[in-house]
């Protein structure tokens, strides 16, 4: 009897062995590690730098130079404001009615410091821009005014200067153009000392 336990417990302990030598030569694979790749951060586009940093300004400045008449018209806003059919009394004068508008018509208008100045309706824009930006113009001065136009609402005066020497001007409220400047009569370092301020680009 004790042989027979003797060699059965033989029998188990080859049967061990072998089982586990099975194991070690095929061993079960496992699953690699998961890993997560570093995601690059997105490039991001540099904001673009203006003249004065001031994007209502600095986009003015720019149709200006281009002679683009149609960005400028776009960045203009004009006032509301009634018609006369014979603009009379205190400069600025009132808009002159058009076509079939009536005395004291509603329309919308756009201050123009002119030898006379006035406002003038925003229709007539293209009749006003070409005589404004005349053959070509360099940027002159910027100003911050130290407070707000009472007639128009600018807050930055902007000059121009044109092959001839004359003065050119913008005025600029925080939503757009507010109010153009032309008058032969006055240089360059006229119109830019005009409005009290303080230059952010002081006159060439």
């Amino acid at each position: 009897m004790t042989k027979y336990i003797a060699l059965l417990l033989g029998v188990l302990l080859a049967a061990t062995t072998l089982a586990c030598g099975d194991d070690e030569d095929d061993p079960t694979p496992t699953a690699p590690a998961a890993t997560t790749a570093a995601v690059a951060p997105s490039p991001t586009k540099a904001a673009e730098g203006g003249p004065t940093n001031i994007a209502v300004v600095d986009a003015a400045i720019k149709a200006a130079l281009a002679g683009d008449t149609v960005a400028l018209t776009a960045l203009t806003r004009p006032q509301t404001l009634t018609c006369q059919m014979n603009p009379s009394g205190p400069i600025p004068a009132k808009p002159k009615c058009l076509g079939t508008q009536a005395e004291g018509a509603t329309v919308q208008a756009v201050l123009i410091a002119s030898g006379s100045g006035g406002w003038r309706q925003a229709s007539e824009l293209p009749e006003v821009w070409p005589n404004w930006l005349g053959p070509s113009r360099e940027l002159y001065a910027v100003k911050k005014l130290d407070k707000a136009d009472e007639l128009s609402g600018a807050l930055y005066h902007v000059v121009f200067v044109r092959p001839d020497k004359m003065g050119t001007s913008l005025r600029i409220s925080a939503d757009g153009i507010v109010g153009i400047g032309f008058d032969p009569s006055f240089n360059p370092r006229q119109q830019a000392d005009g409005p009290t301020g303080t230059f952010i680009i002081p006159p060439k």
